[in-house]
């Protein structure tokens, strides 16, 4: 027993006994008895030796790469002058694989990994074909034989792709025919000693010969046939099983793997028709299992498609959900953000705001080079997000750039109370060029107004400043209606700082009170006893508190407020309707007063048992000493 280096020539029908008939073995036995007839003379003349015959396969060694190599060129010619006028039944095809490597040499055998890979590339080479590996192609005379790369190939059993070369066979060819009559006339056989169990190449080359009603059985375009049969016959398990076994047998090809697709597509089909979605997915799931080599994630991501699509056309807002799913596995694919983008951007009949609907519409416009007017609208959504926020970095320079429309949105929404977008108008503005000190002003209006974030308290005190040293002139008024400041609906920033909100109350009442008057008299008559407080305070300071019913206002701010939400401002409260009602029992009110100050005193005791109850210990002790206080003016009468 000893290791050497050998080339290996193989003639298989691999399976076909195994699915025929008794009468059907016997003709290939015919036929393969034939085809040696025709076939050893040439090994025997390319100075090979036949090892073996294995079931229906001949394994042949050479110690030459190169005469392997013409060996198989000059077996296909004389399969091709055989096959000449014959009845499709009496020809004889084959195909050839050879490898070189080393291997174990035994009682007359050859075994090891070179004689396998000879093996397995047998299983992917095409009928009248001679395919061979790197390592023939390295170790044999190139210039005696025309040879054109297949490509890297995977083998069933190997971890690693192989690159694969092939003879070109071009009888239209004068050199072809040139090397077919050399190859006749021996000028191309090497003058090798005979055949010896010496260090030698090992080749291995696969004939796999049969008759032409097996040929197309036994290759993977038949394979293909008879499952695309099946299939049209409805057999689907057959198809299925037959799918099988292209891709066992042919386990590189891409055929066969295509194959498993086609029958698992048509699996799919009828659960998806049916709107079976889950069932759908779990037979994907098994199939996957069965073929892990195999990639079914284009079926997974057509099912998931076809499911988000139907929830979509049924009004079903979950197919928003599947097509997020898809997103997120396929980030890439610029057809899918489109159509998602179409069916939920911007002005879309199941519009939505998000942060992945606006990364679409930003990858979109990178992948496209453009911003259409689907794109763009949805981007400018995006400005509520903080400037500094990745989406709104990206999305200005391209909005500025690519999306007129932009300038025309940032001119129209600096006068906002939304702190994002305002910002980022600025910003766009300034980009444009067309920022000026009129937008200065609206910029540092609304931020006196509406800014109620800390992260922004500089930009706040830059609004105080500002409007504090302020001094309005004759062209004011029209200055402030042209800038579209003609109604202040909320004083959002004033519940930020309380060190700043008196500076910011001080502020619009002098320069904006009639802008913000109807405001006022809202907080006056609201649920919010602090914001009454602070309109009670303007209204005293412009010497207009008839704006306000007092009875009411008073009789609110101690019968239905609780002291836990401003304890300051309803001390202050308390105290300013205690001496509206003292004033009001020196009326003919005073029964109506005596009634609201016991109302206040129940109020006040149960809010008490209240606090009791939560332990709130400051205002335990706190509370009794409100209740005396409503008590004496009550006992003033």
């Amino acid at each position: 027993m000893e290791n050497r280096v050998l080339t290996i020539m193989f003639t298989d029908i691999k399976g076909f006994t195994a699915r025929t008939s008794s009468s059907s073995r016997e003709e290939l036995h015919n036929l393969l008895n034939k085809h040696e007839d025709i076939l050893l003379p040439i090994v025997k003349k390319f100075n090979g030796r036949l090892i073996k015959t294995i079931g229906d396969a001949l394994l042949v060694v050479f110690e030459s790469p190169t005469n392997a190599v013409l060996c198989g060129l000059m077996m296909q010619e004389a399969l091709w002058d055989h096959n000449k006028g014959k009845n499709e039944e009496d020809r004889i095809f084959v195909r050839v694989s050879i490898n070189t490597g080393e291997v174990e040499l035994k009682d007359g055998d050859v075994f090891g990994e070179a004689v396998n890979i000879a093996s397995r590339l047998e299983g992917i080479t095409e009928v009248n074909e001679i395919y061979f590996t790197e390592s023939v192609y390295l170790a044999m005379n190139k210039a005696e034989v025309p040879t054109s790369e297949v490509g890297q190939r995977i083998l069933k059993g190997l971890p690693e792709p192989i690159k694969v070369y092939k003879v070109i066979q071009d009888r239209t060819s004068a050199d072809f025919q040139d090397l077919i009559t050399k190859i006749k006339s021996g000028d191309t056989a090497r003058a090798e000693k005979s055949f010896s169990w010496t260090p030698v190449v090992i080749g291995a080359l696969f004939l796999a010969a049969f008759g032409c009603f097996y040929l197309l059985r036994d290759n993977p375009e038949k394979r293909v046939k008879e499952i695309d049969k099946a299939l049209q016959d409805g057999k689907l398990d057959l198809a299925l099983n037959r799918a099988d076994e292209a891709y066992r047998d042919f386990p590189g090809s891409e055929l066969a793997i295509e194959s498993v697709k086609k029958v698992v597509r048509q699996e799919v089909a009828p659960l998806m028709a049916k709107q079976k979605f889950e069932e759908a997915q779990a037979l994907l799931d098994k199939r996957q299992s069965e073929h892990p080599k195999i990639s079914l994630q284009q079926i997974w991501k057509e099912r998931l498609l076809e499911e988000a699509r139907w929830y979509y056309d049924h009004g079903n807002g979950n197919g928003r959900y599947d097509y997020e799913a898809l997103l997120t596995k396929f980030d890439d694919d610029l057809a899918l953000q489109q159509e998602f983008l179409q069916k939920f951007g911007a002005g879309s009949k199941e519009e939505f705001a998000s942060s992945m609907i606006y990364d679409v519409a930003l990858a979109v416009a990178e992948k496209t080079g453009k911003v259409d007017d689907l794109a763009g609208k949805t981007m400018l959504q995006a400005l509520r997000y903080d400037l500094e926020n990745t989406k709104v970095k990206n999305a200005i320079p391209l909005l500025v750039e690519k999306y007129p429309p932009v300038l025309t949105f940032a001119l129209d929404n600096l006068a906002t109370m939304e702190n994002h977008v305002r910002f980022n108008c600025r910003e766009i503005l300034r980009k444009t060029n067309q920022y000026n000190s009129t937008q200065e002003l609206i910029f540092n209006f609304y931020n006196l107004i509406s800014i109620d974030d800390n992260a922004q308290a500089d930009d706040l005190q830059k609004a105080i400043t500002c409007f504090k040293g302020y001094q309005p002139g004759s062209e004011f008024d029209s200055l402030k209606q042209n800038l579209g400041l003609l109604k202040i609906t909320d004083l959002k920033s004033a519940n930020l700082d309380l060190n700043k909100s008196g500076e910011i109350m001080e502020i619009i009442t002098s320069l904006f009170y009639p802008q913000a008057l109807g405001m006022f008299q809202e907080w006056a008559a609201g649920d919010c006893f602090y914001l009454r407080l602070d309109a009670y305070q303007v209204f005293e300071k412009k010497g207009e508190l008839s704006r306000i019913n007092l009875w009411d206002f008073h009789t609110r701010n101690i019968t239905q407020a609780n002291p836990r939400d401003s304890f300051q401002d309803f001390q202050t409260c308390l105290d300013l309707a205690l001496k509206f009602f003292v004033d009001q029992l020196k009326t003919d009110q005073k029964d109506k007063a005596l009634k609201v100050l016991s109302q206040s005193i129940d109020h006040f005791n149960e809010l008490l048992a209240d606090f009791e109850k939560s332990k709130f210990d400051f205002m335990v002790k706190a509370l009794p000493e409100m209740i005396e206080k409503v008590k004496a003016v009550k006992e003033q009468k």
